[in-house]
């Protein structure tokens, strides 16, 4: 939708609108008479960096929020679901996926795995699961938010441009005021599209490493493990339905993962120890050499 011929000049206007004239060399601007900061949008107490794109301290406070206790368990306020609402086969499709059975019971001594089964054995591993459960939750609240927004910032294009159409009569300035709000929506559309492409691809991220934390145990060459932790993820279970293709079945008529060898490896056959027949040499003294038989006879010295 946006004319990325555009993006330099209506940069320019955005950064003007917010923080007033700034420029790279400009000091950071400076507060009003009352006070109060310059800037009509964010908090800039700490001022404006000195960058084309001005980053306001606000949205330092925010990162720094979360980076602050990387390792907390905290979730999304309740408020998120009402405010990114979406259709339920959606949001089963991009919550975090169930491990699939087969690899379960890679984890499992059961044939049929109990509650208690179902987690990882190892404490490491499940440390590592739950921190990427959380970048999955993370991800999808992101996919959620980008796209709610990007239907609002579509629709606020929409509803400019019907003024326009329907204003002929408005005063040049507004109109070209309009014309801002339009093109602003629609970087806004273009641009919620580019954090949605974003958000998916982290998720795919942690899907692949979340599969290889529970291929661990999987008797098989890491080649293997490569190939299946890279197949397409398509939502819900965490291989989905792609995994028929690796799994075989065992005299149980199960469905199962095949364990294989690296090609070249073999078992060496173990032999008993066996004396050695020949007479053990020590050396008694400088350049010369003594043999000892170990059936207890003299020694034998070279003159």
């Amino acid at each position: 939708m946006f004319p990325q011929e555009d993006f330099p000049k209506m940069l320019r206007k955005v950064v003007r609108v917010i923080f007033g004239e700034v420029s790279p060399k400009d000091p950071p601007p400076p507060s009003q008479s009352d006070g109060k900061p310059r800037g009509r949008t964010y908090d800039q107490e700490a001022g404006v960096q000195e960058a084309l794109v001005p980053i306001p301290r606000a949205f330092e406070a925010v990162w720094e929020a979360e980076w602050g206790v990387p390792a907390t368990n905290k979730g999304f306020p309740p408020l998120y679901s009402r405010l990114y609402p979406l259709p339920p086969e959606i949001l089963d499709k991009i919550r975090v996926p169930k491990v699939d059975p087969p690899v379960v019971n890679l984890n499992s001594s059961l044939t049929v795995p109990t509650m208690k089964e179902l987690t990882l054995k190892d404490q490491c591993d499940k440390r590592v699961d739950a921190a990427l459960r959380k970048v999955l939750e993370a991800s999808a609240m992101n996919m959620r938010i980008a796209m709610l927004s990007s239907h609002f910032a579509r629709a606020m294009t929409c509803w400019t441009e019907d003024v326009l159409d329907q204003a002929k009569g408005l005063p040049k300035e507004t109109r070209d005021t309009l014309r801002k709000v339009a093109l602003a929506g629609a970087y806004l559309a273009d641009s919620t599209m580019d954090s949605l492409q974003a958000a998916s691809r982290a998720m795919a991220g942690g899907v692949t490493a979340r599969r290889l934390v529970w291929l661990r145990n999987w008797k098989a060459d890491m080649a293997c493990h490569a190939e299946l932790a890279a197949i397409p993820f398509q939502g819900k279970m965490l291989f989905g339905e792609d995994l028929e293709n690796f799994l075989v079945e065992d005299k149980e008529k199960r469905k199962v993962l095949p364990s294989r060898q690296r090609e070249g490896t073999y078992k060496k056959k173990k032999t008993p120890f066996r004396a050695p027949s020949r007479p053990f040499l020590t050396k008694p003294g400088k350049g010369k050499y003594t043999s000892y038989k170990r059936s207890g006879g003299g020694a034998r010295g070279k003159g």
